[in-house]
């Protein structure tokens, strides 16, 4: 399975952003990976996916199906001001696969530094 994690930017300036960590969940079944070239640079109020494969985990069917996703990315402008430090924990909740707004989202977890 494929998962992509949309990474946007709300600035006015080019970003560089590095991915330290990916957790991902798939009903209780969890995964961490250490991104391999996760080096990315998103133009100024844009945004653009990171993909990473996962594994061994499949979609029930059996429903509902719940997805925890999340990162921890250091980032900085171009040309850079300072590193800072994102982390988001995002829980989705999914009652059916199709069609695919039939979702719950909750944010367990967002900090800055």
């Amino acid at each position: 399975m494929v998962v992509s994690i949309i990474i946007e930017n709300t600035g006015d300036y080019m970003l560089r952003c590095k991915l330290s960590e990916i957790f991902f969940e798939l009903n209780g079944a969890k995964a961490k990976y250490a991104p391999e070239e996760s080096e990315i640079f998103i133009a100024a109020n844009k945004e653009i996916a990171h993909s990473f494969n996962v594994e061994g985990l499949h979609l029930s069917t059996l429903l509902p199906n719940t997805i925890t996703v999340g990162f921890v990315a250091k980032y900085d402008n171009i040309p850079p001001i300072r590193e800072r430090v994102t982390a988001r924990i995002v829980k989705y909740e999914y009652d059916s696969l199709d069609p695919p707004d039939l979702r719950r989202q909750t944010i367990l977890s967002s900090r800055e530094e």
